[in-house]
């Protein structure tokens, strides 16, 4: 009855085969990059913008086998990014956290993804600097995501806890895709 073992896609990955090309911008720069291997592992790209302005970057990039990926990106803007993707937990699973300060604003966004046949979870949480009355403090969200099925037939439900709010946003979806074909109906876009 079954073909063969069929992991569905995670619940955020609904529909995104049909809006990645709807959505493609065509803008042009021009652009410079240099890239670089060390004996160690650790690749380092330096880069140069020029747009409506002159910008610069820097990317490091180091993966450690038997944990993970591991990247800091650094711009002339001042913005930081760091990444941590750890793979190598147990077989399935995938958890990564990334801190970003972004015009001067700390934001700490986690994700743990788990796979097996026929389903896939995600758990996100995601810290945010915000200014309120003049003052610093930290928001915070969490939304939690399950997707089971089988032969390309996938269906999931998402939940998100928002600040302040007093019960969780529900999100309900179906998803089919074959090798040239997908189609999905989701009740949130969030």
């Amino acid at each position: 009855f079954f073909k063969m073992p069929f992991t569905p896609p995670f619940f955020g990955d609904f529909g995104k085969a049909s809006t990645d090309l709807a959505e493609k911008e065509f803008d042009y720069v021009n652009k410079v990059t240099v890239k670089r291997s060390t004996s160690c592992g650790l690749k380092v790209e330096t880069s140069v913008t020029s747009g409506n302005s002159l910008s610069g970057n820097v990317k490091l990039n180091y993966k450690e086998k038997g944990l993970g990926d591991f990247t800091c990106q650094h711009n002339t803007g001042g913005d930081l990014k760091l990444k941590g993707k750890f793979t190598e937990l147990t077989k399935g699973a995938v958890l990564t956290v990334e801190p970003a300060l972004k015009k001067g604003k700390w934001n700490v966004a986690s994700t743990f993804d788990y796979s097996q046949d026929n389903f896939a979870a995600t758990a996100k949480w995601n810290l945010a600097e915000v200014v309120k009355d003049e003052k610093k403090a930290f928001e915070s969200n969490f939304s939690l995501a399950g997707v089971a099925g089988t032969d390309g037939l996938s269906f999931g439900c998402k939940l998100d806890f928002a600040p302040g709010a007093s019960s969780p946003d529900v999100g309900l979806g179906f998803n089919y895709s074959e090798s040239d074909f997908a189609v999905s109906l989701l009740t949130t876009d969030k």
